[in-house]
C-alpha cells in the first residue's frame, strides 16, 4: 500500500500539479501517464509499459481529477495486488 500511495502522491499530485500549471488537462495526463509508464518502470518491458502501465496511469490519473487521489490510490494497490498474483 505505500508505494502504491507513494508513487500515485509522486505522479497525480505533485507532477501533475507542476505540469498542470504549463500544459492543459488532457496533455498532462498524457505526460504523468508517460512518466508513470516508461519513466517510473524503465526495468520492465517495453510493449508492457506500453500497453498496461501508460493506460493504467491515466486511469489512475483520471480517477484522481474526477473522484479523489484516494481512489486512484486503491485502484493502483488493487492493480499491484492482482498483478502479483498472476504469473506470467
Amino acid at each position: 500500500m505505500i508505494i502504491s500511495a507513494s508513487e500515485e502522491f509522486l505522479f497525480r499530485f505533485v507532477l501533475y500539479k507542476i505540469l498542470r500549471k504549463h500544459y492543459r488537462y488532457w496533455p498532462t495526463i498524457m505526460i504523468t501517464s508517460l512518466f508513470f509508464g516508461f519513466v517510473l518502470h524503465l526495468n520492465y518491458p517495453f510493449m508492457d509499459n506500453l500497453l498496461l502501465r501508460t493506460p493504467a496511469g491515466s486511469l489512475f490519473s483520471l480517477m484522481t481529477s474526477r473522484l479523489g487521489l484516494q481512489y486512484a490510490i486503491s485502484g493502483h494497490w488493487f492493480y499491484n495486488l492482482v498483478v502479483s498474483q498472476i504469473s506470467f
